[in-house]
């Protein structure tokens, strides 16, 4: 196996892992199935593309993303989702698919359906002599990196992620200790809308934005958070490994068979073991008190 192929697989499985962790946070914490996680990635990518044309410097193009995903991902929770708390999933799955729909013909309106493109901080590349490394896309790989790190830390270190996890464990006894759930419901949405956003920012200039650019990034993190199962840490390793094995078939046959690949491979797993849908959720953990509390 080549250097260079080993980079595109690690390097692509950065991507993946950025594109999936907002879907994971929602699902996981909340256990609601955000088929609008699409629609707030194209959100992002939008308000990466309006920051560019207003001459903003690239390197503010990811914070706008996420600010934008974090303001619409508090209106859509106060106005939609906690009306949809505690009711069957299709409910979930058919009101975000409306609302996706809703923001798709929005964004369509404003700016057109036309693509276009957003320029990087980092346009160019790293001859390493032995291969070729995109600086952006090594950018992208410590901002996954960073991320996995933040989260981890939040989940695990802090009083809300302390909070967050007695509330997944049993909300009625969280809400009779004090816990103010509809708060953390809340928190997490936004949360969630926020890092969706931030990905469709951060993956805006390695393609092109335009309203429907969502609909491939949400089959591939909804793929990821199925098989990932429990924990943060699993959808860390699967998505690095989606990646890795997109870029491997993609390197040696095309993208498409690329694309093919991962159902393929999801098929194959789900075939063999049970749904994350049905064994638990993605941040779930023991709740232990953290360090020093």
């Amino acid at each position: 196996m080549s250097v260079q192929l080993l980079i595109n697989m690690v390097l692509g499985g950065s991507v993946v892992f950025l594109v999936s962790c907002g879907l994971g946070v929602i699902f996981g914490l909340m256990r609601v199935i955000n088929f609008a996680h699409g629609a707030f990635m194209m959100v992002g990518a939008y308000g990466a593309l309006v920051a560019s044309r207003q001459g903003i410097s690239p390197w503010v193009s990811i914070p706008v993303g996420f600010l934008a995903g974090a303001v619409l991902g508090l209106i859509v929770e106060l106005l939609f989702m906690r009306r949809l708390y505690g009711r069957p999933w299709d409910d979930t799955i058919f009101a975000t698919l409306g609302l996706t729909m809703a923001l798709v013909a929005a964004v369509s309106l404003i700016f057109g359906r036309e693509s276009q493109f957003v320029g990087t901080p980092l346009p160019s590349g790293i001859d390493l002599g032995i291969a070729q490394v995109s600086s952006y896309r090594l950018l992208l790989l410590g901002l996954a990196l960073l991320l996995f790190a933040a989260l981890w830390l939040v989940s695990q270190r802090t009083q809300l992620g302390l909070v967050a996890r007695a509330v997944i464990v049993n909300e009625q006894l969280a809400a009779t200790l004090g816990v103010n759930t509809k708060r953390v419901r809340q928190a997490t949405f936004v949360l969630g809308a926020a890092l969706a956003a931030l990905a469709g920012a951060a993956v805006a200039p390695l393609g092109s934005v335009q309203p429907s650019m969502g609909a491939e990034y949400l089959v591939v993190a909804f793929m990821v958070v199925l098989v990932a199962g429990s924990s943060l840490m699993s959808l860390g390793v699967v998505a690095f490994a989606y990646g890795a094995a997109e870029s491997f078939v993609t390197f040696h046959v095309s993208p498409i068979v690329g694309n093919i690949t991962l159902i393929v491979l999801t098929v194959v797993i789900m075939r063999f073991r049970r749904s994350s849908l049905e064994e638990g959720t993605v941040l779930r953990a023991p709740v232990a008190a953290p360090r020093g509390a």
